[in-house]
């Protein structure tokens, strides 16, 4: 029974074989356990540290896995679309609100994915210059008055592009990646620059941001 007992502790045949041909009383026995319980604090150290370490080593497999992706730079000449939108000074999280309300109007209308246009040339904390937008058919479209929103032609033009898998907080290294680009290029950059939502949360369930995807778009001309 005894040796049974031992080897649910962890002791291994050689300990216990110690064990027997030593051990006299209780008193002795004790001693072995605080040996056995001080081996196994450190080999739970131990493996603590070694989870940690192969943790960060599978997010560094998975960030150079997202960075290859992410700085698949393309340029594209994207044509003139036609947009209702409603522009405003915020928080970039505010704009899910707005595109709420560009649903609820214009939802039937909607032919493509919702997309910001930023107009400042820096990233802004809590007063952002954005125009929230959303692609529509024109054909039928019918504003209502005093909904502070408006359809127009949103010009087109040669952009650089880049996709962005991954949550918001994040995306300032896609961004890094196509202002370096345009730099070594030698090309300027037109406001507003557009950030279309291909994959994001939705209107009641976030979803996960690891799964978002953002398609960043830069107008650009040759300096």
């Amino acid at each position: 029974l005894a040796i049974k007992e031992l080897k649910k502790l962890g002791f291994s045949l050689k300990e216990i074989k110690d064990i027997i041909n030593h051990v006299d009383k209780e008193e002795d026995l004790l001693i072995y356990c605080k040996e056995k319980a001080k081996v196994i604090d450190e080999q739970i150290d131990h493996y603590r540290k070694l989870r940690k370490r192969l943790s960060g080593f599978m997010k560094s497999i998975r960030e150079e896995e997202m960075t290859e992706e992410e700085t698949r730079i393309t340029i594209k000449q994207i044509s003139d679309i036609g947009i209702v939108s409603t522009r405003y000074h915020g928080k970039y999280s505010d704009s899910g609100k707005y595109f709420g309300e560009l649903f609820k109007v214009y939802g039937r209308f909607v032919n493509s994915r919702p997309f910001n246009l930023y107009w400042d040339n820096e990233y802004m904390e809590d007063d952002a210059d954005i125009e929230s937008c959303v692609p529509v058919k024109k054909s039928g479209l019918v504003r209502n008055k005093g909904d502070g929103l408006k359809f127009r032609q949103l010009e087109g033009g040669q952009f650089v592009t880049v996709l962005h898998r991954g949550s918001y907080e994040s995306i300032g290294r896609s961004y890094r990646a196509v202002i370096d680009y345009c730099r070594i290029h030698r090309l300027s950059v037109i406001l507003p620059t557009r950030e279309i939502y291909h994959k994001g949360p939705g209107l009641i369930i976030r979803g996960n941001p690891n799964n978002y995807i953002t398609e960043i778009q830069i107008c650009v001309k040759e300096s």
